[in-house]
């Protein structure tokens, strides 16, 4: 007679279960889940709204983004995605390419502590979705961006 674990009974049926971030090991978490950040929206003198997460939640996103500027480094299939342009433009409204993004995001939000806004971190799940194809996010899950105000997802 076998037996089975709930994880087992997922893993049969390719059930994605979205989790809460464990704060320690961001890269691995989106390799076992689908990762979901809650925010609000905090509107400063723009239109394009702050978003103030829970302390726990901003950590384990500024260490996302502190492995994803090493991850091009250490794995030459991420390499290649990490040198396409991203979606998102620069200040001056040229185009960059993914690393230029992270490694922007990291030098200009993680290392002073500054806040991030929608229209920066709008692009970060669409470069995970595309790290998915290299090979250290392999299959990962995706990440997501909940405005707990409103009910969005980003």
């Amino acid at each position: 007679m076998s037996t089975f674990n709930l994880e087992d009974i997922f893993t049969n049926l390719n059930i994605t279960v979205q989790a809460k971030p464990s704060r320690l090991d961001p890269l691995s978490d989106l390799q076992r889940n689908n990762m979901r950040l809650d925010y609000s929206a905090r509107y400063g003198k723009t239109s394009v709204p702050f978003m103030d997460f829970s302390k726990g939640d901003r950590r384990w996103l500024d260490f996302l983004i502190e492995e994803l500027t090493m991850i091009a480094d250490v794995y030459p299939a991420d390499k290649i995605i990490m040198l396409g342009y991203s979606t998102a433009k620069r200040g001056t409204g040229g185009k960059q390419t993914w690393r230029q993004y992270v490694d922007g995001l990291y030098a200009d939000k993680v290392l002073p502590r500054k806040d991030y806004s929608e229209a920066q971190l709008k692009h970060l799940p669409t470069l995970i979705n595309e790290l998915r194809a290299g090979k250290r996010l392999a299959g990962c899950g995706m990440l997501e961006f909940y405005n707990v105000s409103n009910g969005n997802t980003h």
